[in-house]
């Protein structure tokens, strides 16, 4: 239920209790400030929610000034694959020196 259906519930209940007769007026009058009452905390509450919503928002997508959480977890897992890819070349080259002194050693050192 969204907050105009909610302004328009509490408006026909108001014209429901106008119409009353005077001795009942008060029980519903209560009930109506109650509603409106729970109405303007939940306003509040779902206020609060989304300006957190919002600030996780910024935090993981926008970064405010600084590199938001996603680009500094893509810099570090670039950084990870580079690293990854230069140890591949250095062992590769290792174990091509390896085995081309093995191979030196076994035909004689010629």
């Amino acid at each position: 239920m969204d907050l105009e259906s909610t302004d328009v519930a509490i408006a026909r209940l108001q014209e429901r209790v106008d119409s009353l007769p005077c001795g009942e007026h008060g029980v519903y009058a209560e009930t109506i400030v109650r509603l409106e009452t729970k109405v303007d905390s939940l306003v509040d509450t779902m206020s609060c929610t989304i300006g957190k919503v919002d600030d996780i928002h910024k935090k993981l997508f926008v970064g405010n000034g600084e590199a938001s959480l996603f680009t500094q977890v893509d810099r570090h897992n670039q950084v990870i694959k580079a690293l990854v890819w230069t140890a591949r070349g250095v062992v590769g080259a290792i174990i091509t020196a390896v085995v081309g002194g093995v191979v030196y050693l076994i035909r004689g050192g010629q």
